[in-house]
């Protein structure tokens, strides 16, 4: 046997070696694509998930203690609080706005712009149905801009709109809510 013929045996043999690791990484390559696709949608499931408990639990807090759904009823009727009050009220919309800015960095995070959506409007409802609450988010929005300059922005953005748009914008309110809303608008023309 001569050197060439060892020479183009070995040229073969290193070719094959060379095609059967590009399939083994052609199989690799899908194979984590497809975790990575499992994985994100695990994600993004988990930031539903967690979007939903947050604000259950905000809710919760609210409506599971009598006085502080008093309170934040006074905040949404624009009605006189005493220092204790607005201290809960302030300590409200901000666990509220922490809350909510938390899920939408959450959910952009994860690609759900729905929810980041969803995060943004809450506050900037919220923030626009008394001037009890526009005062409160004016106290809540320089310190949440510092964890989030962007989400501010967006929350103020809304909050334009709204003004601009009017309280039909509000109808993602509960129904009472909503209503009182309304009645406040018309309340506003009138004078």
């Amino acid at each position: 046997m001569n050197w060439d013929a060892v020479g183009a045996i070995g040229e073969i043999v290193g070719a094959l070696a060379v095609v059967l690791t590009l399939i083994v990484l052609i199989f690799q390559v899908r194979y984590s694509t497809r975790a990575m696709e499992e994985s994100n949608k695990l994600e993004r499931m988990a930031a539903i998930d967690r979007h939903a408990d947050t604000i259950s639990m905000w809710r919760a807090r609210i409506t599971e203690n009598h006085e502080l759904a008093e309170i934040w009823l006074k905040v949404l009727n624009n009605e006189v609080l005493n220092e204790v009050e607005l201290l809960r009220a302030n300590n409200i919309f901000i666990e509220l706005t922490n809350t909510q800015r938390s899920n939408y960095l959450r959910a952009k995070a994860v690609g759900e712009l729905g929810l980041s959506l969803q995060a943004i409007r809450a506050v900037a409802t919220l923030a626009s149905i008394s001037e009890i609450a526009v005062e409160l988010w004016k106290d809540a929005a320089p310190w949440t801009e510092l964890a989030s300059k962007r989400f501010v922005e967006l929350v103020d953005a809304e909050i334009e709109k709204i003004k601009m748009e009017g309280v039909g914008n509000m109808r993602l309110l509960p129904k009472v809510l909503w209503q009182k809303a309304k009645a406040l608008e018309s309340s506003n023309k009138v004078q």
